[in-house]
């Protein structure tokens, strides 16, 4: 469709309209849009959009709007822009430079053009606020997201016994292509709905290379098919391949574990700092992004400040901004989320402490002072049943003897094998290990040796779990768990 089209806004369900890139939407306030190709851009005006796979609107000449199983708002008047995302966060892109709006949140352009990385870290992240939707605007919206068929219609339909037939140069012709990119969809969605992902993977090994249509239809497949890995895995490296779909995939809660699993592609430095900045602020969905992408974010803090000619200029803007994140987490009671983020920061910030400017050191004890603050999940106490089973008294004294038992020769011949496992530990004549319980040594005066320093530890050592608490250096004490891989980590940081 070549041309503009115009309305009002439009509540019932014949209203519902679909672009040529995919998304549905229903045109507000006198909108006007106009779509060529595999283009779609609003000129004037507000619309709604909602996607189940991965879409895009240019907003205007310069600003573009990408969606992934989600929805947003999105007006312009002139050259002004304001984007509020819905139900997940999405990516806005202003030429080369991008940031991601959160849930619930909003941001509007200014008359100036987005400044870049380059500008300053501390403008960088200015110009890239957002505001909360307000609640009525947001029922409203999401009323009217209930007129539009979210659900993709345009998927091919499935085939499961169909082979894929290369075809001969002759029939090399586009309308052959995607005739034949059409049946690998139809057989990939068959696959995905019976189950079978060993196919699923054989029809992408013999692939022929996808076109923007097909990823928009894997990016549906992929909603369908994400909490089942086996089926979802192998559609993450075809249309995670594009730095910015990953960006936004990797802290969007219905993909992040997958987009960190498949592996970060090479981002470039104002990526990074996206990714850094940008997800504790989108993780504020019900559904979390999950532990092990937050252990990710902060590999890849723990990178970017190791790479930093001045690492204090990231923890300065980062641990303020990581701050008001968590905050807002226990404000919608994500204890434990919070925690996740809060670990990661602390420990990694840790060394610089003394270099932070006077908000980040505030930002930086109030993290490390965070309630019950531990790199391990809270055990969870069971009910005691109702029923107990009556044992002879004889078995009473045995089991109870059996529980109190411990050798303190085997507590710590277990903690010497499990310091002895990290070649930077080094045993002086100073250093002691004394069991003190069953499963718990005290390690007193270890040495972690490094090209750059020696650092003396002392600390409590957890002989089953391999996890370390209580530690001091010297006068000073550190005030979270580790278990001894990342404490090594850390301790050979400087």
């Amino acid at each position: 469709m070549q041309g503009a089209l115009q309305g009002s806004l439009l509540s019932s369900p014949s209203d519902d309209l679909v672009s040529n890139t995919g998304f549905h939407y229903m045109l507000l306030d006198g909108a006007e849009i106009e779509e060529v190709q595999n283009d779609t851009l609003l000129k004037n005006g507000s619309i709604l959009i909602g996607s189940e796979g991965l879409s895009t609107l240019r907003a205007s000449e310069s600003y573009t709007v990408t969606i992934y199983n989600g929805a947003a708002h999105v007006s312009r008047y002139g050259d002004i822009v304001s984007v509020a995302a819905l139900k997940a966060p999405l990516l806005l892109e202003y030429e080369d430079r991008h940031m991601v709006i959160p849930a619930g949140r909003q941001w509007r352009s200014t008359s100036q053009a987005l400044p870049s990385l380059e500008a300053g870290i501390g403008l960088w992240l200015s110009t890239r606020k957002t505001k909360a939707v307000p609640e009525k605007f947001l029922r409203d919206q999401l009323h009217n997201l209930d007129s539009l068929e979210l659900h993709d219609k345009s998927l091919p339909e499935p085939r499961v016994q169909a082979p894929i037939i290369d075809l001969p140069d002759s029939l090399e012709l586009p309308v052959a292509e995607q005739r034949s990119e059409e049946a690998v969809i139809a057989m990939l969605r068959g696959a995905i709905e019976l189950g079978d992902a060993e196919a699923v993977q054989s029809i992408l090994d013999t692939a022929p290379d996808f076109s923007k249509e097909s990823r928009q239809h894997i990016s549906v497949l992929l909603t369908r098919s994400a909490s089942k890995s086996a089926l979802s895995s192998p559609l993450v490296s075809i249309i995670g391949e594009d730095r910015r779909v990953w960006l936004l995939m990797s802290m969007h809660a219905d993909f992040s574990s997958l987009a960190w699993t498949y592996g970060m592609p090479k981002l470039s430095n104002a990526e990074k700092m996206t990714a850094l900045f940008f997800m504790p602020t989108a993780d504020v969905l019900p559904k979390a992004c999950g532990q092990m992408a937050v252990e990710h974010w902060g590999r890849l803090l723990e990178e970017s400040v190791l790479d930093a000619k001045n690492p204090s200029n990231i923890l300065n803007s980062l641990l303020v901004h990581a701050h008001e994140s968590v905050k807002t987490m226990e404000e919608l009671h994500y204890p434990e989320r919070a925690r996740w983020y809060v670990q990661q920061a602390v420990v990694i910030s840790v060394p610089y402490e003394d270099g932070l400017s006077i908000h980040a050191q505030k930002s930086f004890y109030a993290l490390s002072h965070w309630e019950d603050l531990s790199l391990e999940e809270p055990e969870v106490e069971e009910e005691a049943p109702e029923e107990v089973e009556v044992v002879e008294e004889d078995e009473k004294v045995e089991d109870v003897e059996e529980e109190v038992a411990f050798s303190p020769d085997v507590v710590e011949a277990q903690a010497y094998a499990k310091l002895e496992e990290h070649k930077n530990f080094l045993f002086t004549v100073e250093t002691r290990v004394v069991a003190i319980s069953p499963n718990t040594a005290q390690v007193v005066n270890i040495v972690v040796s490094s090209p750059g320093k020696d650092r003396v530890f002392s600390f409590l050592l957890d002989t089953e779990k391999g996890v370390i608490s209580e530690l001091t250096e010297g006068d000073k004490e550190y005030p979270f768990n580790l278990a001894l891989e990342r404490f090594m980590s850390w301790a050979l940081l400087f």
